[in-house]
C-alpha cells in the first residue's frame, strides 16, 4: 500500500509505532498535491453533494402517532371484547 499512497500523494500508516496509540489528525483539503504531513492526513472535497438545509420533524409528531394507534388498538380490543 505504501508505494501506491505515494504516487497518489497520500500516506499509509500504522496506528500503533509500538510505544503508544498515535492517530493523526484527518483535515478536510481543498486543493493540494499533498494529503498528509508529519502528524495529519488530508481527505480530499470533491463538493459531490451539499447539504441546502436541515427539516426537523418534531418528536411530539412521533409520540402523537404511537398515541393514535395504541387508543385505535385499545377501542378494537374493547369492541370485540362486547
Amino acid at each position: 500500500m505504501g508505494p501506491l499512497a505515494t504516487a497518489t500523494g497520500g500516506s499509509a500508516r500504522r496506528l500503533d509505532p509500538g510505544d503508544g496509540l498515535t492517530i493523526p489528525r484527518v483535515l478536510a483539503v481543498r486543493s493540494t498535491d499533498t494529503f498528509e504531513g508529519a502528524d495529519w492526513i488530508g481527505l480530499k472535497m470533491r463538493d459531490a453533494s451539499v447539504v441546502r438545509g436541515i427539516g426537523v420533524l418534531p418528536i411530539f409528531t412521533g409520540l402523537l402517532g404511537m398515541l393514535l394507534l395504541l387508543g385505535s388498538l385499545a377501542v378494537t380490543w374493547a369492541r370485540e371484547g362486547r
